[in-house]
């Protein structure tokens, strides 16, 4: 009897040990609280089509305005969205560079259709003005206010305005907040897309790792560590001119990335993520089979402003 009222007491205070050591991160969204966010990110692509190289590259600053509404009986709140700076440098194959400023958009214009696609694209996304409708738990319900958008822009981008879209990519960008309590080195799985324009769209197989806290301008965060395991390449050829992948032997080749999560606010504090897939794929054109290989690589951070 006392052997087994000692193996209760070890066993109970393992129990309170783990719980101790576990924590709770919630994301918060109060009542007429706003945000700025800075966003950079970096796309780089290099393509060899059979015998031909293709190589492109963009970069990308923003400045995301995020102002909440109230909560309501269910436990919504509305979350008002726009642009305040959106200023993109992009060189594509044959030479061609774009460069679009929001505060002066039309210098980019030029005179080639295909080029001027891609700026028409860049005027309509930097005025919109969405919103993100919020649950209880403060994960994305619904996307409202891109329809307009997307009937303006040409087949290549309706992807990138797609409510449904924006929807998976914002909760995907919050799986990164765990919804239970973690403990260090405790792991959970999630996705990560990135939209590569012209119909190309990677999905990443993720993990993330609680690492703990650290102090940062006097401010305890906690540490969100990311890796990606496993890559999915599509094509949709409905955006892509016609091509269609038929095979992909695309890998990750890097992946890294750590979140810092701020506890009392709720808010993710910054966030970066890199990620590179190389490998052989099978493009179709116009009927023809093309062997070819692919490298692409993703380099993107968030920063919340004061």
């Amino acid at each position: 009897m006392q052997r087994l009222f000692l193996v209760v007491v070890i066993i109970t205070i393992g129990m309170a040990e783990t719980a101790a050591a576990q924590v709770s991160l919630e994301l918060k969204v109060p009542d007429k609280s706003q945000q700025t966010v800075h966003v950079e990110t970096k796309l780089k692509e290099a393509l060899t089509l059979g015998n031909v190289d293709f190589e492109a590259s963009a970069d990308m600053f923003m400045i995301q305005k995020r102002t909440a509404g109230q909560r309501d009986a269910e436990g919504k709140i509305r979350i008002a969205n726009e642009f305040e700076v959106v200023q993109i440098e992009a060189n594509l194959p044959g030479g061609f560079k774009i460069e679009f400023d929001s505060g002066n958009p039309d210098a980019a214009d030029t005179d080639n259709s295909e080029i001027q696609q891609f700026i028409d694209f860049f005027k309509v996304n930097s005025k919109l003005k969405w919103a993100s409708v919020l649950k209880k738990d403060n994960r994305v319900d619904s996307i409202e206010g891109t329809k307009e958008a997307a009937e303006k822009v040409s087949q290549l981008f309706k992807k990138e305005l797609d409510p449904a879209y924006l929807k998976q990519v914002e909760n995907q960008r919050l799986a990164a907040i765990p919804l239970k309590p973690v403990g260090k080195d405790e792991t959970w799985d999630s996705k990560y897309i990135q939209d590569f324009g012209a119909g190309q769209m990677l999905e990443f197989d993720v993990t993330y790792k609680y690492l703990g806290t650290v102090e940062k301008n006097g401010n305890k965060l906690d540490r969100i560590g990311f890796t990606a395991t496993r890559v999915t390449y599509t094509v949709d050829s409905n955006s892509s001119r016609g091509i269609t992948l038929e095979q992909s032997k695309l890998k990750v080749t890097e992946s890294e990335g750590e979140i810092h999560f701020d506890r009392k606010l709720g808010l993710i504090i910054s966030s970066h993520r890199k990620l590179r897939a190389k490998g052989d794929v099978t493009l179709n054109l116009n009927g023809q089979s093309i062997a070819s290989k692919l490298d692409l690589t993703i380099d993107a951070k968030t920063t919340l402003q004061p």
